[in-house]
């Protein structure tokens, strides 16, 4: 015999639900007291109670959507599925629809915050927060404003960080962190540190390999050097905020919070409801002072409605004014009989009571779309609009202040507009036209990404979270084939912006149900990532699962063995390597793609330099460049010039050495890509070095040391700083040289590069017994120990240039001699 629906011991667990994965957990919890159903069977009462309210049979779920409504790994839920299941299995369907619009769309990891290096767009009027303003702008480094939702908090560090711009000309970051944003989970920092870092001009390609630590030590090195105004909104908590923090000497930072965050040992502006003088003034500035003037106990009355609040207070300002035919005491009238509940939700359900059926679909739909600003033309697909209608709702929202501006012409909302908003949803559009709704803003941001792959042009980081956020919903809505089809778009950006964690979980969620046709291209983007997370097994896992997939594509198995090649040539397998390159050189010749032939020219030529395979590598190098020139691939081509400069500085070739080496320092400085300029930088100093000209390669050595540190190229950190040991040892300034190599042993060790770490115990062997170095004649154990270490990673590596070094530090001579 079933429950009764009110049997307490089936209310309590959903009492207790907070998150999804209680829910999910309750709903087996029901299925077995229920006497634990087959999935069959549930699915059959679920085609009854929809054939009983007159649904249609194609709107009937699968056995396989039933069994995934009950998996505890998932992050959304079919509200109306869940209710249905729950009256299946005998309970109540009203209070499991009620928990789950409570617990809102999402409970799982999901896209990062978005930087953005400007504020948002103040509020028309700002009254009521003078002191407070004071207190922000006299305090110290780091200011903390809390208070509850709706308050003001973000409005007022707006306004603050605006004043104190002007008053400093400092840049301006910005960052929602989503603390409590129902539509989201709170941002990770390592994400976010890699947003801001990328905001302050560190290349991705050297962002996505530091971990969190290593971002936040570069984070504070830039805004020491280019003093910001860093403002971090909605935090949940200080654990999440304070690796966020910039540099406390040239660096200010305003944090928000509906928490007290005193372990931040901040200044701490904690906002409380504006007094009814305040309010009112807030009021009469929306309303007009005339029109409050007529009224002041009405005027009091409505501010007393909604509690001080300021968003409550614009919400009924905007009521007020848009029915002027009303007096203010038929509005404090109309929002005092409305039911009971919260300031602010009063104002909003009065709000939305007022507006045309098209401006609520739109504001409705707004709630699912998943980035942090939304265009017209975003919004038009949502809700199956033209642009011009689409526009033409904003407008009226916008009029209503039910959204904000956002960058470029875009609208955001308000965290609490968009939780009024979520409601709102869910009690009135089925599941399945909110399925409609986002695979139409699905094929548009996957056509987006598309063609701006094919242009060439930059992804924008709030596109890129967008469209990572609706490829994860739709995954998670079992529209699989969509789903993969963006995930795959959007790859190139990911890779750019540095966000491999998150196309690590993109993948992984999409991939878990994708068409076979799909698997190939999702196992390679997954691949790249790892390999840029330094996850090299499962890299090497997912590369080589590409290559026996036998719906692959030619370009698909070409990258696989280029990303296989890479992992071997990072952890010095040389030869395993070049077997990998030299099948991507088959895979690629057929192709006709001159950039991709182009850069497996150059990998393949690399690995012959490191095994000392000159003849090869100067073939292989100049045909890369010759491909890359072809093509017009400028990127590719200061790579082959490098690479051809550092191979004739090495072998002390000076004139086609400085040749390449110019072309390559030409193009770098043109086209902004440091991390090119910074290695040419090196090899300059390779030949100066070579040519025994000590005080150039000390120049070359440090702007090289100067840029990698700016770009945070930890690889390029070391080198340099091995460069910089040598030419001041070399110089005879040991103490300094001793500094450099103890650094840039660190950091090879940081960073698990066994080259740099040879190169190191050469050099200190060669310190050993110099003047100054503290050195003597019994320091040749030492040395001894150095060099073996030194030999044995030359051989593991296979590297000839490392022998040779080795060598001639035994000898005593050349660039490892000790000074004299």
């Amino acid at each position: 015999m079933r429950r009764p629906a009110d049997d307490s011991s089936e209310a309590d667990p959903l009492r207790a639900v907070t998150a999804l994965p209680e829910l999910i957990a309750a709903l087996n919890a029901l299925r077995e007291r229920s006497g634990s159903p087959s999935f069959g069977e549930i699915t059959r009462r679920i085609g009854v109670i929809r054939s009983r309210r007159g649904q249609s049979a194609s709107g009937l779920p699968g056995r396989v959507t039933v069994y995934d409504a009950f998996r505890p790994d998932r992050r959304r839920v079919d509200v109306d599925l869940i209710a249905d299941i729950a009256q299946a299995l005998g309970a109540d369907p009203r209070p499991w629809r009620d928990t789950c619009i409570a617990l809102g769309p999402a409970t799982g990891s999901g896209p990062t915050a978005t930087v953005r290096t400007g504020l948002p767009e103040p509020v028309a009027v700002f009254t009521g927060r003078d002191e407070d303003l004071r207190t922000v702008l006299e305090g110290g480094p780091v200011v903390t404003i809390d208070g509850l939702a709706g308050i003001g908090k973000t409005e007022l560090a707006v306004q603050a960080a605006r004043a104190l711009q002007h008053a400093s000309a400092a840049g301006i970051l910005f960052v929602n962190l989503h603390g409590y944003d129902a539509h989201r989970p709170a941002a990770a920092p390592g994400p976010v540190l890699g947003g801001l870092l990328r905001a302050l001009g560190a290349p991705a390609e050297q962002v996505r390999a530091l971990t969190t630590s290593d971002r936040a030590v570069l984070y504070r090195r830039l805004t020491r050097e280019n003093p910001h105004i860093v403002v971090l909104d909605n935090a949940v908590d200080a654990d999440q905020a304070r690796p966020l923090l910039p540099d406390a000497t040239a660096s200010r930072a305003i944090v928000t919070s509906r928490r007290v965050l005193t372990e931040l040992g901040a200044t701490r502006v904690a906002l409380t409801p504006m007094d009814a003088s305040a309010s009112a003034a807030l009021l009469c500035a929306t309303i007009g002072p005339e029109r409050a003037a007529a009224e002041p106990d009405a005027v009091a009355e409505l501010a007393a409605i909604v509690g001080g609040l300021p968003l409550g207070l614009v919400l009924t300002g905007a009521l007020v004014a848009g029915r002027p035919e009303w007096s203010l005491t038929d509005h404090a009238r109309r929002l005092r009989t409305l039911p009971q509940a919260d300031a602010v939700d009063r104002a909003l359900e009065a709000s939305y009571a007022r507006l045309d059926p098209v401006p609520q679909r739109v504001l409705r739909l707004l709630a699912l779309h998943p980035g942090p600003n939304a265009g017209a033309a975003d919004v038009a697909a949502l809700a199956g609009l033209g642009e011009g209608e689409a526009s033409a709702a904003l407008a009226t929202l916008a009029a209503e202040n039910l959204i904000l501006p956002g960058d470029g012409g875009t609208v955001r909302l308000h965290d609490l507009v968009r939780a009024f908003a979520w409601q709102r949803l869910h009690h009135e559009v089925p599941y399945s036209q909110q399925r409609v709704a986002m695979a139409r803003l699905g094929e548009r941001l996957r056509d987006r990404a598309r063609d701006d792959a094919l242009s060439g042009r930059s992804t924008p980081e709030a596109d890129t979270t967008c469209t990572v956020g609706c490829a994860m919903w739709l995954a998670d809505a079992g529209e699989h084939e969509l789903a993969a089809r963006i995930a795959a778009s959007i790859s190139r950006a990911l890779d750019e912006q540095a966000r491999s964690d998150e196309a690590d979980a993109l993948y992984t969620r999409v991939l878990g149900d994708a068409p076979a046709a799909a698997r190939s291209v999702l196992l390679l983007n997954r691949s790249i990532a790892r390999y840029n997370l330094g996850r090299y097994t499962e890299s090497i896992a997912d590369a080589a699962a590409v290559l026996t997939d036998a719906n692959a594509k030619p370009v698909h198995r070409l990258n696989a063995q280029l990303t296989l090649g890479n992992v071997d040539k990072r952890t010095g397998r040389y030869g395993d390597a070049l077997r990998h390159y030299t099948a991507a050189l088959a895979e690629a010749a057929p192709l006709g793609d001159d950039a991709a032939l182009a850069s497996t020219l150059l990998s393949v030529a690399d690995v012959h330099r490191v095994r000392g395979e000159v003849r090869l590598c100067l073939e292989l190098g100049e045909r890369g460049l010759e491909v890359a020139t072809r093509c017009g691939n400028r990127f590719l081509q200061g790579a082959a010039h490098s690479n051809l400069g550092l191979l004739h500085a090495r072998r002390g070739e000076a004139g086609p050495a400085r040749a390449h080496i110019a072309a390559a320092l030409e193009q770098a400085r043109t086209d902004g890509v440091p991390d090119t300029e910074c290695a040419t930088l090196n090899a300059q100093g390779d030949l100066h070095r070579a040519l025994g000209d000590w005080a150039a390669a000390e120049a070359s050595d440090t702007a090289a040391l100067q840029l990698a540190r700016r770009t945070g190229n930890m690889p390029l950190v070391a080198s340099a700083l091995v460069g910089l040991a040598i030419a001041r040892l070399r110089q005879g300034r040991v103490p300094e040289a001793s500094a450099d190599v103890a650094e840039a042993l660190a950091v090879a060790d940081a960073i698990g590069d066994r080259e740099v770490r040879a190169l190191v115990r050469m050099t200190q062997a060669a310190l050993c017994g110099a003047v100054g170095a503290g050195g003597t004649p019994g320091d040749a154990p030492m040395r001894s120990e150095l060099l073996a270490e030194a030999e044995q990673i030359a051989h593991a590596l296979g590297d000839p240039y490392l022998l040779d070094l080795l060598a001639d530090t035994r000898a005593g001579r050349g660039m490892f001699a000790p000074a004299g």
